[in-house]
């Protein structure tokens, strides 16, 4: 309890929860967390789980520094193997030299280029659709004629 002031004449308590600053009074905190950015861990950067019979990647990048192409083998051998064709296109597996520096950096004995090839050569056989055009001029109209 804190007393009221000396000199008001009368003698009043007051709780001291209830003055501002005095022990025990509620306090304002601010409510939210401010957090730091957090880089991407190894986990993130690493490929897709590999499926039960097939022989794990230990991802440790070695085939990556090992890529005269500088592309992600790791990335480019679970891709062919899970058949997601457009990630393989994505991650330009056409730029693959096919030199095999790779299978040979691997410590876990991946047969890395030889199925980046096989997928490579099997998206270089498929059919391409035809482009279809950004603007038609209609029939006998060139667009760079006035």
């Amino acid at each position: 309890m804190v007393e009221a002031p000396p000199g008001t004449g009368t003698r009043q308590t007051v709780p001291g929860s209830e003055v501002p600053g005095a022990p025990g009074s509620p306090r304002k905190t601010a409510s939210f967390q401010a957090s730091e950015p957090t880089p991407p861990s190894r986990e993130t950067l690493s490929p897709p789980r590999a499926p039960e019979n097939e022989e794990p990647c230990l991802n440790c990048l070695d085939c990556v520094a090992a890529c005269p192409a500088r592309l992600l083998p790791n990335h480019l051998f679970h891709f062919a193997r899970s058949g997601l064709d457009d990630r393989l296109t994505t991650y330009r597996v056409a730029d693959c030299t096919g030199c095999g520096r790779c299978t040979e950096a691997c410590p876990a004995s991946l047969p890395l280029a030889r199925v980046i090839g096989e997928a490579r050569k099997k998206l270089a056989a498929a059919p391409t659709p035809a482009p279809t055009p950004i603007h038609d001029p209609g029939p006998g109209r060139c667009p760079t004629q006035s």
